[in-house]
C-alpha cells in the first residue's frame, strides 16, 4: 500500500497569481497599472467643465478675462495628462513587448 504522504513530496510549486504575473510583466500591481485611466477620465472630466463654461460665458463681455484663464487651464491639464498617458502607454507596450505578448515589428499600437 503506497502512502499518501510520500506521494506529495515532488508537487509542484503553486501556480503565479494574476498578481504576481502583473507585476512580472508590468512592473506594477494591477491597481497601479490601471491609475493612469482613472487619472485620465478625472482630467477628462474637468476639462468637461472647463469648456462647457468656457461656451456659457462666451457671449458675456464681461467675463472675458475668466474664458482666458479657463482656456489656459484647459490647454494646461489636456497637455499635462495627455503627455502622463502616453508615457505609460509606452511603458506599459514595451513591458508586453518583453513578455513577448506584442511584437515591436507587427504591432499595430505605436
Amino acid at each position: 500500500m503506497t502512502n499518501r504522504r510520500s506521494i506529495n513530496k515532488t508537487a509542484a510549486p503553486p501556480a503565479p497569481t494574476f498578481i504576481d504575473a502583473c507585476n512580472a510583466t508590468f512592473g506594477s500591481h494591477p491597481e497601479d497599472v490601471i491609475m493612469p485611466i482613472n487619472s485620465a477620465a478625472e482630467t477628462l472630466m474637468q476639462l468637461h467643465e472647463i469648456f462647457k463654461t468656457i461656451s456659457d460665458d462666451a457671449l458675456d463681455a464681461r467675463h472675458g478675462h475668466r474664458i482666458k484663464a479657463l482656456a489656459e487651464a484647459g490647454a494646461y491639464l489636456a497637455y499635462d495628462i495627455g503627455n502622463f498617458a502616453g508615457c505609460e502607454f509606452e511603458r506599459l507596450r514595451d513591458s508586453l513587448v518583453a513578455a513577448g505578448v506584442l511584437s515591436a515589428e507587427d504591432s499595430h499600437v505605436k
